[in-house]
């Protein structure tokens, strides 16, 4: 039997063959615009909390690559681990607002982990060659160290024909007994050293001005809130920062969104963790996250579910719309005159979408409507209506 945490993997395999090339695209012209930006090609990274790839570009390119496909229509809910969790619905309203919110969510991708490269860090298992290479000594490594693990990396690499980069990242993990560190990170990226880049990337993104603090916030918290979130839920700490919004005249619903979004793709869909040398789908902080809002904002989670509820009416609508089973059409084409047959129509086709029986007549169109019942069940099975 497939084991669960298999599904999101293969979720991410397939978005990457269909939004992988468009993401890395995105990312090399943004980069020749913004040469800074290249540093991610030169900042190295190891399990077990970065086992997606050797370098942070890896990192960066994942998360990019989930945006580009959410761009397109993909939804988070299809993520099985999603899918069966108890907080469906709210991580369905969450993929929508991503949509929405595109732009603030690749400026984030983009500028959350620039201050990696000013504090690497090493740290070595006992009697591993990277202790042996002094590589843990430096509170910051120096270009020197930085440039001896790409190279090791690259050598790796190089010993085994399609050689991917995740496999890469953990023989560099196992083999030298590295483990890569930033502390600090989050704060050194709102220094005055890039912020030039931030201003480029939110004009080149079209960020609104409310919207670029909203951002420069999240960045400035995404890893107080992975360490919190990651070990409990916690209303309390959440409603600190709707208040921490409020206080700068933000938007403190779409505040909360981009916290709950940013870290979703930083640490759970962007960030390959590894444990007993095997890769793991981990939910925790979304579900943390996701719980203390509903402890602290259950209005806001009213809301949400009200929202959800008017989609679905809406979806189904536009597809029974769409497959041809309601409207004037349908009714002229079955000979069904306004009035008590129109409501014995509906019925009927309710009952079949929903696998039922019906000892209503189609007579000569009986074909024709179970077949436009059949492409209704698909649509509405695709979009978890049936």
């Amino acid at each position: 039997m497939k084991h669960q945490t298999d599904y999101f993997f293969s979720w991410m395999q397939r978005m990457s063959g269909l939004y992988g090339s468009a993401a890395a695209a995105r990312l090399t012209e943004t980069e020749m615009r913004i040469p800074t930006l290249r540093l991610f090609r030169a900042v190295p990274q190891t399990p077990p909390y970065h086992g997606e790839g050797y370098l942070l570009h890896h990192h960066i390119l994942r998360m990019l690559t989930i945006l580009e496909a959410i761009d397109a229509g993909e939804s988070l809910i299809d993520i099985e681990e999603f899918a069966r969790s108890f907080y469906w619905k709210d991580i369905v309203h969450l993929s929508n607002e991503a949509k929405d919110m595109l732009p603030l969510l690749m400026s984030f991708v983009i500028l959350h982990d620039i201050g990696k490269a000013d504090r690497l860090s090493f740290s070595a298992e006992k009697g591993s060659e990277a202790e042996a290479s002094g590589l843990h000594l430096a509170l910051f490594a120096s270009e020197k160290d930085r440039l001896l693990v790409i190279n090791w990396a690259r050598l790796i690499e190089a010993e085994e024909e399609g050689m991917t980069p995740q496999r890469v990242s953990e023989e560099l993990f196992e083999r030298y007994g590295l483990r890569v560190h930033y502390n600090g990170h989050e704060r050194y990226a709102l220094s005055k050293e890039y912020t030039h880049v931030f201003d480029s990337v939110f004009s080149i993104l079209q960020v609104a001005e409310d919207d670029r603090e909203l951002v420069r916030m999240a960045i400035r918290h995404h890893m107080q809130v992975i360490h919190i979130f990651s070990r409990r839920s916690a209303p309390n700490r959440l409603l600190a920062f709707e208040r921490m919004a409020v206080k700068r005249g933000l938007d403190p619903a779409r505040f909360l969104s981009l916290l709950l979004l940013s870290a979703t793709l930083d640490a759970v869909l962007g960030s390959e963790q590894i444990k007993d040398g095997k890769p793991v789908f981990d939910g925790t902080i979304l579900f943390h996250l996701l719980m203390s809002e509903h402890a602290a904002l259950p209005i806001r989670k009213a809301a949400r579910d009200e929202e959800e509820r008017l989609r679905r009416i809406r979806t189904q609508k536009e597809i029974l719309e769409s497959s041809g089973l309601v409207g004037e059409e349908l009714y002229a084409m079955l000979s069904v005159a306004v009035g008590r047959e129109r409501g014995e129509v509906k019925r009927a086709i309710v009952a079949l979408i929903a696998g039922e029986k019906t000892s209503y007549d189609f007579g000569y169109h009986e074909m024709t409507i179970r077949r436009r019942v059949k492409e209704a069940q698909a649509l509405l099975t695709k979009e978890g209506l049936l």
